[in-house]
């Protein structure tokens, strides 16, 4: 989890690779489970051991709706 500062669970986030350590067979979740908290969550989708690298760079947007 990482802290963001105005984030509230009701967001929307779109996520976006900086960098391709990851590889195509990891895919990647975020979730607010509270005010000002994001816990990014990844997933291995092969049946085989992978390699994701020291460091993978990724940005979050918030979707801002009007309420």
């Amino acid at each position: 989890s990482i802290t963001a500062t105005g984030v509230v669970s009701t967001d929307t986030l779109i996520w976006t690779m900086i960098t391709t350590d990851l590889a195509v067979t990891f895919s990647i979740g975020a979730i607010v489970p509270g005010a000002g908290v994001v816990t990014i969550r990844t997933c291995n989708n092969s049946a085989g051991a992978v390699d994701p690298g020291a460091v993978a760079d990724f940005r979050l947007f918030r979707i801002v709706t009007a309420q």
